[in-house]
């Protein structure tokens, strides 16, 4: 059986046993929109709950739109006109309306970047800015969530009369989907909040994890905040497997993030009858599977489609490298899963630093089962940083795997890895 991995830029074409091949764990059909641009449009005008963004944006003297960065495939340069041109309809000026790129602790987009998330025209006529989240003094105090965290935001987007915010709907390993609540409270927080909202205190909570909401206390802590500072007027969108726009949803952030989870759940979840011994999956492609630290998603998605003691073999991109300094720093900190969880879960000293909670969810997806990079763009100094085992050949990683779990060894594959939900009671 040939499959096509989503990998990089250009997918990468797999040969796997039909007899041991169990389940492939696809998006269900979903048609994409004939005209998204009128979609949008026409969201954008019958908003789901509150008024619509023309009627919010008259009297208003200035706006903050956030938008993605550039390791997310949201459709900006599809979103942005018609948002910016309701705005302008309104009465706000071109010159008072900010972009802002919801950067969370990513490194800055850059200008070619900015011209790829936005398109050349809105690139050239408005003013787009990266967030700074390692810049303290950019941030203002926004409040303290019921969990106890203690929150600051951008003080631009704080600022700002009227607060917007665009997106898309995706499973997420921590906050259950992506999106919504996420832009303020991760996208343009200040690096110590996104650290109070990424500790062990929030991972270890079984309650955050992909597809989940209730009882999640990322989710929870991030929709606080972006209430409390002011997110009136989202934009968002689901996406297929070829990254085509499905669905067009606008209004209340709340009411509209949960309408678009529901749309999103139905197409994103595939079902599974029981673990299987290998499952191999994906960092999701070109923009999310640029380094290492963002294919950790697409190994914990294949958790539930791994039995105990399993393989997941995962396929990643990986152009930009391993990822920041700090994620790079913790590999070098420890010589393994073990003695690093032994460390963040110290209670008289607890190690912890930037980017460290990636770590966390794959010494999570370690617990459970073997996992092998079987492919990637690492260099083999990279690799050799690494805490799991890891190829540069997927056929020979896939030979040692059967190997280890027998001929009649049964798999499960995740071509989109992230982007897809695993159902699977056992």
């Amino acid at each position: 059986m040939n499959i096509s991995l989503a990998y990089d830029t250009t997918g990468l074409a797999v040969d796997l046993p039909d007899h041991n091949v169990a389940a492939v764990l696809r998006h269900s059909p979903a048609p994409p929109l004939a005209d998204p641009a009128a979609a949008l449009t026409a969201a954008i005008a019958k908003p789901t709950g509150g008024k619509p963004l023309l009627e919010l944006a008259r009297g208003r003297r200035n706006a903050c739109v956030l938008i993605c960065d550039h390791t997310r495939p949201a459709p900006d340069r599809l979103m942005l006109p018609p948002i910016l041109a309701t705005l302008e309809r309104a009465g706000i000026a071109r010159k008072d309306i900010l972009i802002l790129i919801a950067t969370g602790l990513h490194r800055p987009s850059s200008p070619a970047e900015i011209e790829r998330l936005a398109g050349p025209d809105v690139a050239r006529d408005y003013r787009i800015e990266n967030h700074v989240a390692r810049d303290a003094a950019a941030h203002d105090f926004c409040c303290v969530t019921s969990d106890g965290t203690r929150a600051s935001v951008d003080r631009r987007f704080l600022a700002a009369d009227l607060k917007i915010a665009t997106g898309f709907v995706e499973p997420h390993l921590m906050a259950g989907f992506g999106g919504g609540r996420k832009m303020v409270a991760i996208g343009v927080a200040s690096a110590d909040t996104i650290c109070q909202l990424h500790s062990p205190r929030v991972l270890e909570n079984r309650n955050c994890r992909e597809g989940n909401l209730p009882g999640n206390v990322l989710h929870e802590a991030a929709t606080e905040i972006a209430r409390a500072a002011g997110l009136e007027f989202i934009v968002h969108v689901t996406l297929d497997e070829q990254k085509r726009v499905t669905g067009a949803f606008a209004g209340d952030p709340t009411a509209t993030f949960h309408q678009a989870v529901a749309v999103i759940r139905a197409h994103v979840s595939a079902k599974l009858d029981r673990p299987c011994d290998i499952a191999i999956t994906s960092g999701g492609g070109f923009p999310l599977d640029a380094t290492y630290y963002q294919t950790i998603k697409g190994v914990t998605a294949a958790i539930p489609a791994v039995k105990p003691g399993g393989t997941i073999l995962v396929a990643s991109g990986c152009r930009e490298g391993l990822g920041s300094e700090e994620f790079q720093k913790t590999l070098g900190a420890f010589p393994d899963f073990a003695s690093f969880r032994a460390a963040i879960l110290d209670p008289d000293k607890p190690y912890f630093l930037i980017d460290q909670w990636q770590h966390e969810q794959m010494s999570q997806a370690m617990t459970r089962a073997e996992v092998v990079i079987a492919e990637s763009k690492l260099t083999p100094d990279q690799r050799a940083k690494l805490w799991v085992r890891s190829t540069d050949n997927f056929s020979q990683a896939l030979s040692v795997a059967l190997a280890r779990h027998g001929p009649d060894a049964t798999i499960a594959v995740l071509p989109q890895g992230p982007y897809v939900l695993v159902e699977c009671d056992q």
